[in-house]
């Protein structure tokens, strides 16, 4: 089994553009800038540029909530489309199908498709007596948000 999920963290470009397809599905895209962190001997790579695309509930909120210039971590599949040009030369795009997105800048704010109510299309509010999420692990992102402090933990449960 093969899989190319992607966890990429940037900064939005420009506004995300929403449509919609001939079966009335919610689609957007957005342009992520990616700076990489400095290589194992200094070197470092230049910026570049990835393209996002959003589906149904997640484009709804990514379209109303993104604004040019936020911090997103956005975790995704990598599609990667072959093209020929006129010239007959094959060229490659690469691009990522978000599942996920999350805003960085100030508090952590998950924009996901269970999170986008369809009547209002809006983030439920955290309930004040709830603590503060958490940064979402890259490698195992929670699906139920965060979890209640277990109080009866101590320092001789931490295994290291």
């Amino acid at each position: 089994m093969t899989f190319a999920k992607v966890v990429l963290s940037g900064s939005v470009i420009a506004s995300p553009e929403k449509r919609f397809t001939p079966n009335n599905t919610a689609v957007a895209n957005f342009d992520l800038k990616v700076t990489p962190s400095p290589r194992f001997n200094g070197q470092v790579d230049e910026p570049y540029t990835v393209k996002v695309t959003c589906w149904t509930r997640l484009a709804e909120g990514v379209s109303e909530q993104l604004q040019p210039g936020d911090q997103v971590i956005v975790e995704g599949k990598l599609l990667i489309n072959t093209f020929q040009t006129p010239e007959g030369v094959q060229k490659k795009t690469f691009e990522i199908e978000a599942h996920s997105v999350d805003q960085i800048s100030g508090a952590v704010k998950s924009i996901t498709a269970e999170s986008v109510q369809t009547t209002s299309n809006t983030a439920p509010a955290p309930t004040p007596t709830s603590p503060a999420p958490a940064m979402a692990s890259a490698s195992a992102p929670s699906s139920s948000g965060t979890l209640p402090p277990d109080d009866s933990l101590t320092e001789d449960d931490i295994p290291f």
